[in-house]
């Protein structure tokens, strides 16, 4: 929640970490948060998945904006995300990087496990250490497979079907690592054995209590 100005009766700016920045709905969630008189960090590996010209476009235009600072960083880099949260000065977290695409993860499997795994974790241990008042983590649909349920909720279960791709198995992992790991406590190398273990059997987890593993 925002806090308020005393003197304006306006909400007080805030400092928040947009990651994957140069994509499209990193771009427009960071020039809404501009526009409402914020300050944003907005992180981005600037990789070559699809047009990088692309992507300096839309970095192009939050450069003409008051209060955008970008960094070119790796999620992957544990040394330059930890000295990124360390120095920053970060309150939020918007994180939407991932490496995209199911199909590419069948020829190019390091890469989501350099993003979406590691990746994902150093974003989630650099908000722990900093004191980060919030993360706003979006997955992606296709985490729910042939679900027709609609909304999509996160305690949603992934159903698979048959003619449809079917999510990423590092998709559904780092998704359920998110959902968890805030309220569990346990540390992030069990908790990878055991989501990956449960996403590919489709055996239950078992969610202990703040602090106890």
């Amino acid at each position: 929640m925002r806090g308020y100005d005393g003197g304006t009766g306006r909400p007080k700016p805030m400092r928040i970490l947009v990651t994957g920045v140069a994509g499209f709905i990193g771009m427009y969630v960071a020039r809404l948060l501009l526009q409402r008189g914020d300050e944003v960090v907005g992180l981005d590996n600037l990789n070559e998945y699809y047009d990088v010209n692309l992507k300096l476009s839309r970095l192009k235009l939050l450069e003409q904006m008051t209060g955008f600072r970008f960094v070119r960083l790796d999620l992957a880099d544990r040394p330059g995300m930890e000295k990124l949260f360390a120095e920053s000065g970060i309150r939020k977290v918007v994180h939407l990087a991932a490496q995209a695409g199911v199909r590419y993860s069948l020829t190019n499997p390091h890469a989501y496990v350099d993003s979406n795994l590691v990746g994902a974790f150093h974003v989630f241990e650099g908000c722990r250490a900093a004191g980060v008042e919030h993360l706003v983590y979006a997955s992606t649909s296709s985490v729910y497979g042939a679900n027709t349920r609609m909304p999509f909720s996160p305690p949603t279960r992934v159903v698979p079907s048959a003619g449809i791709a079917p999510p990423s198995a590092f998709t559904v992992t780092v998704t359920l690592f998110a959902r968890w790991d805030t309220a569990s406590g346990a540390t992030a190398a069990i908790a990878h054995c055991s989501f990956g273990k449960a996403s590919s059997t489709g055996l239950p987890l078992t969610v202990t209590p703040p602090g106890v593993l």
